[in-house]
């Protein structure tokens, strides 16, 4: 409901609070697709400014790393979601887009904190909804050792109208986040990461239309 409000106002459009699930769906997936018609006819191709860390991920992982607006646009359209209008997070370093054996994949960046969440975690039983809303996931931290304080995090992989990826998929997905962070993925781009400029200047940040759009989906 969030997502189809924010491009109904983009639009001009309006939401009928009455509308079912599939009918926001409908709309959701029509709006979607003019608003990545508009940006594709207006928009000049450019490269993406990606982080460093996302760059040496997509080399480790051979999976496929989204580096172009157009690329972002195209994407969406194939899939009929709106990760078109995720152009701004990745220019500004908060995640980066992957096409995956057909599903799309978005990946952001993870601070764990031993002294504070942990202890929460393992102790207070923190709740779920918490944990979620923080991208952040309890198991984390039986996963890692204390040395990691930085690690890659699978904010959502999803195909055609928003499906969910299949668990196979996303447990293969997980597993080489969890290898490349073990194999000192961060430490070996720490030089480049320190001199990563974030850039804000992309076409829909400048008409305003997501904002960060953090927690929802395609």
């Amino acid at each position: 409901f969030s997502d189809t409000l924010r491009m109904a106002k983009t639009l001009g459009r309006k939401i009928n609070c009455r509308w079912g699930v599939k009918r926001l769906k409908e709309e959701h997936d029509k709006w979607s697709r003019e608003i990545t018609r508009i940006v594709l006819d207006c928009e000049i191709e450019y490269n993406l400014n990606i982080r460093p860390i996302f760059k040496a991920f997509a080399e480790f992982s051979g999976f496929k790393l989204l580096t172009t607006n157009k690329d972002m646009l195209h994407e969406g359209m194939l899939q009929n979601h709106c990760v078109g209008t995720y152009i701004n997070k990745v220019d500004r370093g908060s995640c980066a887009i992957f096409h995956v054996e057909g599903y799309t994949l978005e990946v952001n960046v993870l601070t764990l904190d031993w002294d504070k969440e942990n202890k929460k975690v393992r102790d207070e039983k923190l709740h779920d909804f918490y944990i979620q809303s923080q991208y952040n996931r309890p198991e984390y931290y039986d996963i890692y050792d204390e040395s990691r304080k930085k690690i890659l995090n699978n904010a959502q992989f999803r195909g055609k109208h928003n499906e969910q990826a299949p668990q196979e998929l996303v447990d293969k997905v997980e597993q080489m986040m969890i290898a490349f962070v073990k194999a000192d993925g961060f430490e070996n781009t720490e030089k480049g990461e320190a001199t990563y400029r974030p850039n804000s200047d992309s076409v829909l940040d400048r008409v305003d239309v997501w904002g960060d759009l953090i927690a929802l989906p395609f």
